[in-house]
């Protein structure tokens, strides 16, 4: 998976494949290592004013600010949305890619419900809400965490944290902080182990 990164030399943004050690900068041909070079994480923002929606990358480890400036508009505003698609029913899991053909079951969509439900590899006895029927195992018993809930406006969001799993979670390519809560958004590629699903919505 290619991930976004901004070059410390030029800021430069552009995107480089995960299996990719050393690092060139498409901008000034500065190279280095990837430890070297900024990791960015992008997020939806729209305007309130103009209804504008639009993408920006931030560094991945460090607070998103609320306050922008509308690129269309204008609108200097410190009221923003990130990842504006939420939805407005329940989501889904699909399967997208089977850990190296360990998924073992037939079923490889999971239909979400309101209220808070785990997700974990099977087990006997099972300590997961819902049960992957996977031998992948760096996927942990209970490694994930989905809580659904309706907002005031009806809107319904999709909260996600890891269950302090020995191998993490990986939310488009960019690991969960322990503790970290990510609202999902459709199309949200989410990554336990070695197998990867597709969040709909």
């Amino acid at each position: 998976m290619r991930q976004p990164f901004k070059c410390p030399e030029c800021n430069t943004k552009f995107l480089s494949g995960d299996s990719t050690k050393q690092i060139t900068c498409p901008g000034c041909s500065y190279s280095g290592a990837r430890d070297s070079f900024i990791l960015l994480t992008k997020k939806q923002r729209v305007c309130a004013s103009c209804n504008y929606k639009w993408d920006e990358y931030f560094p991945a480890d460090s607070e998103i600010p609320s306050d922008f400036t509308c690129p269309k508009c204008k609108t200097s505003t410190e009221s923003t949305v990130l990842n504006v698609e939420v939805a407005t029913k329940t989501g889904y899991l699909e399967l997208t890619n089977d850990g190296e053909g360990k998924w073992v079951g037939a079923k490889n969509v999971f239909e979400l419900s309101t209220g808070v439900q785990t997700l974990g590899r099977e087990a006997n006895p099972p300590k997961a809400d819902i049960l992957l029927p996977t031998t992948d195992g760096y996927i942990g018993r209970c490694h994930i965490k989905i809580e659904v809930k309706e907002t005031s406006n009806g809107r319904i969001k999709h909260l996600l944290a890891d269950c302090n799993s020995v191998n993490g979670t990986y939310i488009n390519g960019i690991k969960l902080n322990k503790g970290e809560v990510i609202v999902l958004t459709n199309n949200d590629e989410i990554k336990i182990g070695h197998t990867t699903f597709t969040f709909h919505c």
